[in-house]
């Protein structure tokens, strides 16, 4: 069954060996900062966000770049940084856009579940040859939750472990292949994904919704998304998928403490034309770092949980998880088409 991207459509979970080897869970190094290499831009630089205003990776995009634009207005760089929405398909559009532009460092891509999940699901007209990563900037954090209210969900993980080995359960993501990933790696990690259900929503509200009236057994978010929620006691947090104890939350189970090791996560990157020049690439890498580490970048990222684990990561390196996350996406769309 292929993943659709429907208000609600049901995706059973079969044995996916050794897919979620390919996750791509790279903890983020620092390294880099200021270097003067030679390059600087020309003229103004366009960041294309293929997902809407609003939206995770357009304000993470707007955080940088609104820093980076100081950064360079100090160097007497006089050129502005634009930040462009162009939405649609998927989030081809918006390559494809930046792909029918010069490769020469005045145009950069702002890559969140783009590059790999269509290349896996043969929708792209591009490869990952055609990209150079700049540098990865957020690596979120998942986390399992089910309802909060007395007489429902799980007392714990271990509780809905034993559960899913004895009976179906029903497990709630919001979009499509892309999102799959986390689940199915804790379905296999867990020894339950034969019995599980993905049930997929357009919208994050009606599956939060499905989870707290128990429609749904579990479902799992990003901290920023459900940590209102969680402190009124409409969901509970049965396990987050980290290798570390996480601060306010220690009393959530991770992955270390369980030995489940599902750590997948979104991971939001800056990627350019293949082509484009080493010096560019190298000079936007350095601003961008130079940028995560204002006070109004560490701010937005505190206040959404984006601290958690390391954000920034090398633009090679990033392309590294790409290539990886597409064999991920392959073996999943190989299994649910079936």
């Amino acid at each position: 069954m292929t993943i659709e991207s429907t208000r609600r459509s049901v995706l059973k979970g079969s044995a996916i060996a050794g897919m979620l080897a390919l996750a791509g869970c790279t903890s983020g190094s620092n390294g880099g900062g200021s270097s003067d290499n030679g390059w600087t831009p020309e003229r103004n630089v366009t960041i294309v966000v293929p997902w809407g205003a609003g939206g995770g990776t357009d304000l993470a995009v707007r955080q940088v770049a609104e820093p980076a634009a100081a950064i360079l207005e100090e160097r007497d760089v006089n050129v502005q940084i634009n930040v462009e929405n162009i939405t649609g398909a998927g989030g081809l559009s918006g390559a494809s856009n930046v792909l029918n532009q010069p490769a020469d460092g005045h145009i950069i891509f702002a890559d969140t579940n783009v590059i790999a999940p269509n290349i896996a699901q043969e929708k792209a007209t591009f490869t990952i040859d055609d990209w150079v990563g700049v540098c990865r900037v957020q690596y979120d954090t998942s986390f399992i939750f089910t309802t909060g209210r007395d007489g429902g969900g799980y007392e714990d993980i271990n509780a809905f472990v034993e559960t899913a080995k004895r009976e179906t359960i029903q497990f709630g993501i919001t979009g499509g292949l892309d999102s799959a990933a986390f689940p199915v790696e804790f379905g296999q990690a867990a020894g339950i994904l034969d019995n599980m259900e993905i049930v997929s929503y357009d919208d994050a509200g009606q599956m939060e919704s499905d989870v707290i009236t128990g429609e749904i057994d579990v479902a799992y978010g990003e901290l920023v998304e459900i940590r209102e929620l969680e402190s009124e006691g409409e969901v509970k947090l049965l396990f987050a998928g980290l290798d570390k104890p996480i601060e306010d939350f220690e009393d959530v189970p991770t992955a270390k403490e369980t030995g489940w090791d599902a750590q997948f996560g979104v991971q939001r990157a800056l990627v350019a034309k293949a082509g484009t020049p080493d010096e560019a690439v190298s000079f936007w890498t350095n601003v961008v770092q130079e940028a995560m580490a204002t006070d109004s970048y560490k701010k937005f990222e505190s206040e959404n949980y984006l601290d958690i684990r390391d954000g920034f990561l090398p633009g090679d390196e990033h392309m590294e998880n790409v290539k990886e996350q597409v064999g991920l996406f392959k073996t999943a769309m190989e299994e649910f088409r079936g």
